[in-house]
């Protein structure tokens, strides 16, 4: 079954995407059969969480919206939290239930996308998948949003930052070995170095792997 397949009601989703789940959920060897916990950011008319229960019939599907009527999209294994996603109570109730996979399809305002995902993404459980999505990048280039082309505060541009985070033993650590040797400097690992397992770009979409275990933050023996 391709991901398009589950949608078989309107929704706002762009058909573009579909490929790139499927292909997300292929790389990842994501059986959609198996028992998952399942948070969507952004509710509105509930096609995204019903899609999300028929291409997962055994998984709790979660979903997160500021919008009171969207409690009506409840049923059996679908679970609707009212709030919002950049609210620090919110984000501790969602904390402790250690979803799966994330999928960020809220407010795209860029100073709620990256608050959320820094919250939440430490406490993805790595135990089957531990990803996090987030779509509709293209509202990191525009001001209505917060964001704009080459804003340092943009979503996109924090999201270019992990990279550095995940690669910081090439900055602390002494290269002796090369010529001219690299002495390294006094910076301290963050917790992507330790456990970002891989970040990708597809247009309009970013994808986030938690890693199984903790990195070994150190260069390379």
């Amino acid at each position: 079954m391709n991901f398009s397949e589950a949608y078989t009601e309107h929704s706002s989703k762009h058909r573009d995407y579909f490929p790139i789940y499927d292909n997300i959920f292929s790389n990842n060897n994501i059986d959609r059969n198996e028992s998952y916990k399942i948070l969507e950011i952004g509710v509105d008319i509930g096609s995204g969480v019903r899609a999300l229960k028929k291409y997962f019939p055994n998984s709790q599907i979660y979903g997160l919206d500021i919008k009171d009527e969207c409690k009506k999209h409840e049923e059996e294994n679908i679970n609707i939290i009212i709030g919002s996603q950049v609210n620090d109570k919110i984000l501790e109730e969602l904390a402790k239930k250690e979803f799966d996979i994330i999928i960020d399809d809220g407010s795209h305002h860029n100073n709620h996308v990256f608050k959320t995902f820094d919250s939440l993404f430490k406490s993805l459980s790595n135990k089957k998948v531990g990803l996090y999505i987030v779509e509709d990048i293209h509202t990191a280039y525009w001001p209505y949003y917060g964001g704009g082309y080459k804003n340092p505060n943009s979503s996109i541009e924090k999201f270019k930052n992990l990279i550095d985070q995940q690669n910081l033993w090439c900055v602390r650590d002494p290269i002796s070995c090369h010529r001219p040797p690299y002495e390294g400097r006094n910076i301290e690992s963050t917790y992507y170095e330790k456990w970002l397992e891989f970040i990708q770009f597809y247009e309009n979409i970013i994808v986030m792997k938690k890693r199984k275990k903790e990195a070994r933050c150190s260069k390379p023996i």
